[in-house]
């Protein structure tokens, strides 16, 4: 996905991360491992690539808090961000790793809001 990212017409884009929102929510798809990890990381390479989506952590929040059945899939957007963020592999320059880093860590304290306010439904989603 990063590497083929330039080739997408920009008028494109934002259809793009509302396809990948979509598919993100989809319970039937998330379900599967593979599917939700991958949709994850293609989710957050689109929002370190892509300039014009100005808030993807809040969208993706937002669209995934609704549900206990959504917060695996939460929990592997937010750990693949960073990841994506600190690998050499993501094609992004050095000025937009920095603004992504400081943009990010702002979003700190909405994420732990919501995981605290689902942390029982979590635990006994698990059990």
């Amino acid at each position: 996905f990063n590497i083929n990212f330039d080739e997408l017409p920009v008028e494109h884009c934002k259809a793009l991360c509302d396809s990948l929102l979509d598919h993100l929510s989809r319970i039937e798809l998330t379900r599967n491992t593979t599917v939700r990890v991958q949709l994850a990381v293609a989710t957050a390479d689109l929002a370190l690539q892509y300039v014009g989506w100005e808030k993807p952590v809040e969208d993706v929040v937002e669209k995934l808090k609704t549900s206990s059945e959504h917060m695996l899939t939460l929990l592997e957007f937010l750990t693949a961000l960073p990841e994506e963020l600190n690998t050499s592999t993501i094609r992004i320059g050095e000025n937009r790793r920095q603004y992504c880093r400081e943009k990010y860590s702002n979003c700190g304290k909405q994420i732990h809001e919501i995981l605290v306010r689902k942390k029982k439904i979590f635990f006994f989603f698990f059990l």
